[in-house]
């Protein structure tokens, strides 16, 4: 304050100019089960300026927090909960000492694909060779949905089994028995989920078609032998276990018989095929 001779005094003002902060996101993207420290686009931020949330129940609820710790820009940080996938509307309002603005932004949550086909599911079914194999893996998430197999297809093709990738389904006649272990890939527009499964395949249960024979001493005699069920995998072998004067013998699947002519032989045997 200064007086210059006339009974007036003089006062220096000094006016800073300044603009009010702009926000700038229009929506954020966010997938469920994900860590996030995602920056807010903020024009004409500084040190000075505040940020609030008009509902915060909303951030509480997707498992994320208004972050201000770091001084260039606002930041929304957490794990996104398991949450229905939708569109949440926010919004914020930022402030300085020369305007604020308000602006409702989208957070778009998705969430990946999930197979919710598990091993037991897989187990409870059997499967056996020369029968035709039809399995249907399940998923959820934002369609369209598309399958493969990451791991272990080239040896299920070679044992008869294909694999859509449309359906997300394995199908065909498998040739062998084994254990077969594949990891199982589905993907949409969010993202892809894998899982690893273990596929076990039996060889065709055989039973053995019993038969009693009825012989006379010293009369040779044969019979076929016979199964239920369709073998695979290789040729069935035969062998027979038997008092060695009954005189059997096995060639292919034909058993032989020529008991001896000993009158202690009158009565039942039992023999093992």
């Amino acid at each position: 304050m200064a007086d210059n001779g006339a009974g007036r005094e003089f006062v220096n003002v000094t006016i800073n100019f300044g603009i009010a902060p702009k926000i700038n996101d229009d929506s954020l993207t966010f997938i469920t089960g994900q860590n996030y420290d995602t920056a807010l686009n903020i024009d004409n931020w500084d040190s000075d300026s505040s940020i609030s949330v008009k509902d915060n129940s909303i951030l509480e609820k997707l498992g994320l927090t208004l972050n201000l710790d770091d001084a260039s820009s606002p930041r929304l940080t957490g794990t996104i909960n398991d949450v229905t996938p939708r569109k949440y509307n926010l919004t914020l309002t930022a402030k300085t000492y020369y305007g604020e603005s308000t602006k409702k932004i989208i957070l778009n949550v998705q969430s990946l694909p999930t197979i919710t086909t598990t091993q037991e599911d897989i187990d409870s079914k059997t499967y056996t060779t020369a029968k035709k194999y039809n399995l249907q893996f399940k998923a959820k998430g934002a369609k369209p949905l598309t399958w493969s197999i990451t791991n272990g297809l080239d040896e299920l093709e070679e044992n008869g089994i294909t694999f859509d990738e449309k359906k997300g389904k394995f199908s065909g006649t498998p040739i062998n028995a084994g254990s077969f272990d594949i990891t199982v890939a589905v993907s949409n527009d969010v993202g892809v989920t894998t899982a690893d499964f273990k596929l076990s395949i039996n060889h065709v249960p055989i039973e053995i078609i019993k038969k009693d024979l009825k012989g006379k001493l010293g009369s040779p005699f044969s019979t076929l032998l016979k199964i239920k069920g369709k073998p695979t995998g290789g040729s069935i072998t035969w062998s027979v276990e038997a008092d060695e004067a009954l005189g059997m013998s096995i060639t292919g699947n034909k058993l032989f018989v020529s008991p001896d002519n000993i009158e202690s032989l009158i009565s039942t045997h039992e023999f093992t095929v």
